[in-house]
């Protein structure tokens, strides 16, 4: 950028400066994007990511970064600002929770540093076919941005409609499920969900479990 100053008198004549300039640069990076919340798709089985939109209006994208042997990778790029939702097609959190983090960056390329990381909430299922129960048990879901409210436990019995079981407050991450019907197939999934008196309403759901109930016939009298 260059700058030059002219001066104008009453008879026209102009006197000129001598030019001046530098190169610009910016030097200055988006602020650390805010991840609301890590959930898995019940569709698809897959990590989705949401995000608020940079308030940094020459944010180009972001980058998504994912946990793998205590190395975080970026796996990657979301453009646009207000782009502030990401499905991690590659990703398997049915095997084990799956830990996130985003980065922005502007046109220059300058990068945010990484957002706290987030982790998907693995949900693990044991079937007793002797006590005729089905024991659930969770990973703890951490949010900083959020206070956890608690977790509601949906189930599905033989494909019909999802109802919810149970809630059961944020230090609690298992539960017995009793009084099962024989032979029916049971799907389960936890959702965890923030304290609204927070001012924020978001929600993270599990991976979701089945199995099928086969408990033995009782002797008879």
């Amino acid at each position: 950028v260059n700058y030059k100053i002219e001066i104008y008198d009453s008879v026209g004549c102009v006197s000129t400066s001598n030019i001046k300039g530098d190169v610009f640069q910016d030097i200055t990076p988006p602020n650390v994007p805010v991840l609301d919340s890590v959930s898995v798709s019940l569709n698809t089985g897959q990590s989705i990511l949401g995000w608020e939109a940079s308030s940094y209006n020459d944010t180009q994208g972001y980058i998504i970064y994912q946990l793998f042997s205590g190395i975080w990778i970026p796996v990657d790029t979301v453009w646009g600002l207000n782009n502030t939702f990401y499905t991690n097609t590659n990703s398997t959190p049915a095997s084990g929770s799956e830990a996130y983090r985003v980065a922005a960056f502007d046109s220059c390329f300058n990068t945010s540093p990484l957002s706290p990381d987030q982790k998907t909430i693995h949900l693990h299922i044991i079937f007793d076919p002797c006590q005729g129960s089905i024991t659930l048990n969770w990973t703890p879901y951490i949010n900083s941005y959020i206070v956890l409210g608690g977790y509601k436990i949906w189930v599905q019995e033989n494909n019909g409609v999802v109802t919810l079981l149970d809630s059961v407050n944020s230090s609690i991450t298992n539960y017995t499920h009793n009084a099962l019907t024989p032979h029916s197939q049971y799907c389960y999934y936890i959702q965890a969900y923030d304290d609204i008196s927070g001012g924020r309403l978001f929600s993270s759901s599990s991976n979701k479990e089945c199995v099928l109930a086969a408990i033995p016939k009782q002797p008879e009298y």
